[in-house]
């Protein structure tokens, strides 16, 4: 695949998020969000714009199921770098989308 480095650790995202679903009682939309986006970030399955990759999909996530993230670019950008340079994990990832997860309004 074109800009696919990775397509095995790729899968292993997508999976991964689904498997929390079924088998993690204490899964929440932040958390699925937030396992997509660390997964993405941390895992690099693409040639290259992994962190926006990542970002997009928590993004595109939370609004197919009625959310948005409420929060200003920088912050965006600050919470992203530092989960794909290591400094912020998966745990730490939920509990910010919780704290800025809202109600999409349409």
């Amino acid at each position: 695949m074109l800009g696919v480095r990775d397509a095995d650790a790729l899968e292993a995202v997508l999976v991964r998020a689904r498997q929390k679903w079924h088998y993690d009682a204490d899964a929440d939309l932040a958390g699925l969000a937030a396992a997509y986006g660390f997964g993405l970030a941390t895992a690099h399955p693409f040639n290259d714009g992994n962190k926006r990759i990542a970002l997009l999909t928590m993004a595109v996530f939370l609004g197919l199921n009625g959310k948005a993230l409420d929060a200003t670019e920088p912050e965006l950008v600050q919470v992203i770098t530092a989960l794909a340079a290591g400094s912020l994990k998966e745990p730490q990832l939920a509990a910010w989308v919780r704290d800025h997860m809202v109600r999409l309004s349409l």
